[in-house]
């Protein structure tokens, strides 16, 4: 097998490890966040900008009688205001560890998504990898 070959089978199998491993991590967080976590009624305190719009800040009183913020991100709620109800989903080991419970469920979905397309594109790049190996 020449150099470039070499070459070129290793930086598919190192992008299929990163990009996998990225997946895999991002899964494996929402996963756990949904399983150990506990629901909680958070309160928007204000609104930040996210990327689609104005995106909520919302505090919560976790089991330690400490107040958690949870910075909303990119999540959008139609007609949110300062002082509505949010449920909030944090894990009891770590209650730093909360998000808005309905990016929750999208940030699953969009993980599962990209994998399934991840491991879609690994088909036609193994055979591309073993042609390369065995011509």
């Amino acid at each position: 097998m020449t150099l470039v070959k070499v070459w070129v089978v290793v930086s598919l199998f190192g992008t299929f490890v990163l990009v996998g491993g990225g997946f895999l991590w991002s899964i494996l967080a929402v996963i756990q966040l949904r399983l150990r976590g506990v629901g909680a009624m958070g309160t928007c305190v204000a609104l930040g900008h996210g990327r689609y719009g104005a995106s909520p800040v919302v505090e919560f009183t976790a089991p330690d009688g400490r107040i958690r913020r949870v910075i909303g991100g990119s999540e959008f709620i139609p007609g949110i205001r300062p002082g509505d109800q949010i449920d909030v989903l944090y894990d009891p080991k770590r209650p730093g560890n909360a998000k808005i419970a309905s990016r929750v469920r999208r940030e699953f979905g969009w993980a599962v998504f990209g994998l399934s397309i991840f491991l879609l594109a690994m088909i036609p790049a193994s055979a591309f990898v073993l042609y390369l190996m065995f011509p």
